[in-house]
């Protein structure tokens, strides 16, 4: 029980969202024009059916800009696997020294981790199902092989966590690197957990 825990915490660690801020020299009404006009709202099917989009190249980002939140990702990513991508979620406030400061999170969306979750949880399932049946039915040659059988779901939902974690780092990284080359910075910094978990 103990190693399916551990392993169901470090599949959640791996879609946890980090945190993030991005500084900004324009004015936050700048960056708001400038991001919408690098955003689209529709996903590729509809964006290239638009006849006003003909021999124009793909928007660079993926999602909505208001007037005090964005919710972006990569064109070229979530808008054809909408599912499998990273979303920055912030909002954009005005800075002290005049200019702009996007501050929220990077990660998955939560309807990607609702169904890895029940991926999981249907492989520890089948794990303990066969392991009740190896009891029951092959008496001690089977205990031999309930080990084995009970351990490989959470080795492998480990394993899963850990991937997914590194995935998202790295599209994360692409993401901000994407948003800053928009804006016309280079001082995105994801901030540690440790130093979020402070304020």
């Amino acid at each position: 029980m103990a190693a399916v825990l551990g392993a169901f915490w470090r599949l959640a660690r791996g879609f946890r969202r980090r945190p993030v801020v991005l500084t900004v020299s324009l004015p936050p009404a700048e960056c708001r024009e400038r991001l919408a006009a690098a955003t689209s709202s529709r996903l590729y099917f509809y964006w290239s059916l638009d006849a006003r989009n003909v021999g124009q190249p793909e928007p660079l980002l993926l999602g909505r800009v208001s007037r005090e939140e964005v919710s972006l990702a990569r064109f070229s990513e979530a808008a054809r696997r909408s599912g499998f991508s990273v979303w920055l979620e912030a909002r954009l406030e005005a800075a002290a020294d005049g200019g702009a400061r996007l501050t929220g999170t990077v990660g998955f969306m939560p309807l990607f981790l609702g169904l890895a979750v029940y991926g999981c949880c249907f492989l520890t399932f089948v794990a303990v199902a066969g392991a009740v049946e190896l009891v029951l039915h092959h008496g001690l040659a089977g205990d031999v092989l309930v080990v084995p059988v009970a351990l490989a779901p959470p080795a492998l939902i480990a394993g899963i966590g850990a991937l997914l974690g590194w995935v998202r780092d790295r599209l994360s990284a692409t993401l901000l690197m994407t948003v800053s080359e928009v804006l016309g910075s280079t001082a995105g910094l994801p901030v540690s957990d440790a130093n979020h978990e402070e304020t």
